[in-house]
C-alpha cells in the first residue's frame, strides 16, 4: 500500500486504529520523495530525522492511549519562504543560500501550539497573548466559531470528533444559552 496516496483523514483513522504507525507514514513519504524528487524539484530542504522524531512522539502517545490531533503524525511540506527555526530557509534564493532563521514563523508556531509537535508556544508579548486568547475556527462550508482558549482546550466544553469519512465534527458541550449577533 502506498501511504502517501491516502488523505490525511484516512491516515489519521489508520493511526488511531493502529493499522499503521506514524513512523511508517513518514518513512513511506520520504521514500516517495527519494524516488521522484530529482524529476520534480519540489523540495529545497527535507528534514527526515526531525520528522521521524516527531512521528515517534505521536506513536508513543497512541501507545499510551492518548488522543492525538487529527493532523498529528501526518507529514506536511513547508514552503521554503516560511521561516523554520534552525532549518535552512532560502526562499530559493542564492542570496539567502544557507540561511537558517533563529525563529519560527507564526504558522509554524501555531502548528506546534496545536499539538502537532511536542513544543508548546509561549506568547512573548501582550498582543500575541490577546491573539491566542480566542480560537477562531472557519469551516470549508463558511461556518465561523470563536471559542475562548480556556474552553477550546477543555474537553468538557469543546470536543473534536473525527468521523469515519475523515471529516471533523465540533461538539460544543453544556451550553446554557446562545445569542445571535
Amino acid at each position: 500500500m502506498n501511504l502517501y496516496e491516502l488523505t490525511g483523514g484516512e491516515l489519521h483513522r489508520m493511526l488511531i486504529e493502529k493499522k499503521v504507525s506514524a513512523v511508517e507514514i513518514v518513512e513511506d513519504t520520504f521514500a516517495r520523495i527519494a524516488r521522484v524528487e530529482n524529476g520534480i524539484g519540489a523540495f529545497i530542504t527535507t528534514t527526515p530525522e526531525e520528522a521521524v522524531k516527531a512521528a515517534e512522539a505521536v506513536d508513543e502517545k497512541i501507545a499510551a492511549g492518548e488522543e492525538i490531533h487529527p493532523l498529528a503524525g501526518i507529514p506536511i511540506g513547508i514552503k521554503d519562504n516560511i521561516c523554520t527555526k534552525d532549518i535552512k530557509t532560502s526562499c530559493a534564493s542564492k542570496i539567502l543560500g544557507d540561511f537558517a532563521p533563529f525563529y519560527d514563523a507564526t504558522v509554524i508556531e501555531k502548528l506546534e501550539k496545536y499539538h502537532l509537535t511536542e513544543t508548546e508556544v509561549e506568547p512573548q508579548n501582550p498582543a500575541t497573548t490577546r491573539k491566542y486568547g480566542k480560537q477562531n475556527l472557519i469551516t470549508d462550508t463558511g461556518i465561523e466559531i470563536r471559542i475562548p482558549m480556556e474552553q477550546y482546550q477543555n474537553k468538557d466544553k469543546v470536543d473534536f470528533i473525527t468521523n469515519p469519512d475523515g471529516t471533523i465534527s465540533v461538539l460544543i458541550k453544556n451550553v446554557g444559552s446562545i445569542i445571535s449577533k
